[in-house]
């Protein structure tokens, strides 16, 4: 936690990589993760939970990539009019690259309420934005007491046992599968 920017750097060329870690960054006057542009400059997000509180720009970078299994929440108090420095995510613009597999919400409440899908063009009215995994799909569908669900479809029991096709709605056992006690 800091007044004036808890992650912040001013030299040419700076890459600020957190990867496998959990980070919680407040700033209570200022951006909470900066980076001073000069166009190359890269803040990357990997397999790593972010929860991210700034008085007017929570995250301020020219790219910001998430990948990997992150959850990044970013909020930002806007004082000011909204603009490319005040809002959650500035400064990159379409420099804002996430992995295909996440799913970007945004909302104009600091709480998240009311969150709808993230649009780029939107980006300065955002007070709050979360990029995470979407909840998985759950499908009516249970072994051995484990519902399936499109998170697990691939390997349901986490030993290779057996597997789902949702488009076919096909269940595959390769080895014996023994339940007992269970209703499902």
């Amino acid at each position: 936690t800091a007044k004036n920017n808890a992650i912040y750097s001013f030299n040419d060329k700076c890459y600020i990589s957190i990867s496998n870690s959990t980070v919680t960054a407040t700033s209570t006057d200022n951006r909470s993760i900066f980076i001073e542009e000069d166009g190359e400059e890269t803040i990357t997000i990997s397999n790593s939970t972010v929860t991210v509180t700034g008085s007017n720009c929570a995250v301020y970078a020219p790219k910001v990539e998430v990948t990997g299994n992150s959850v990044v929440e970013m909020k930002a108090t806007i004082t000011d009019t909204p603009d490319d420095d005040y809002c959650a995510l500035g400064g990159c613009g379409d420099n804002f690259i996430v992995a295909e597999t996440l799913e970007v919400l945004a909302s104009t409440e600091v709480d998240g309420s009311n969150p709808v899908p993230y649009v780029k063009a939107d980006r300065v009215k955002y007070d709050w934005v979360k990029i995470a995994a979407p909840a998985p799909t759950l499908y009516d569908v249970w072994v051995a007491g484990t519902q399936v669900t499109s998170a697990n479809a691939a390997d349901v029991l986490g030993d290779g046992a057996a597997s789902y096709d949702a488009a076919t709605n096909t269940l595959t056992v390769s080895k014996n599968i023994t339940a007992t006690g269970t209703t499902q």
